[in-house]
């Protein structure tokens, strides 16, 4: 069995003349859903998504046993963050990946960044892409 994965967002390629019998799965599990999350999904975040005000989101990858999400998975096109005890900041792979970025708390920042770099802050009851 033999799944290639694409280089931006990890969809799954199941290779030709393989996954016999489980591609049906492996395209629903592994793109499909994928798609979904990508061009409409939310990830909601609260202050309990965070560890010491970090979160590092990785891209996840999905197969006939399961489409692999995750609270931290990076394919998500909409990220809402709400309830924050600090500010916090979310660091997202170095792809050419858009999100939109929703802080819907009143008190406190959201800063989205790649690793290695500072990144951009949204401020209390803001959003931005």
């Amino acid at each position: 069995m033999t799944i290639n994965y694409t280089t931006n967002l990890s969809l799954a390629e199941p290779v030709t003349g393989t996954e016999s019998g489980t591609w049906g799965d492996d395209v629903n599990k592994g793109l499909t859903d994928y798609l979904d999350i990508s061009i409409a999904g939310t990830l909601a975040l609260t202050s309990a998504s965070f560890t010491a005000n970090a979160l590092t989101l990785a891209n996840t990858t999905g197969s006939s046993s399961g489409n692999g999400i995750t609270t931290t998975t990076a394919q998500y096109y909409i990220i809402k963050c709400s309830s924050l005890s600090t500010n916090v900041t979310i660091t997202a792979p170095s792809s050419s990946k858009t999100y939109v970025v929703v802080n819907l708390d009143p008190t406190y920042t959201v800063t989205i960044k790649a690793s290695g770099q500072t990144g951009i802050t949204i401020p209390v009851s803001s959003k931005a892409l």
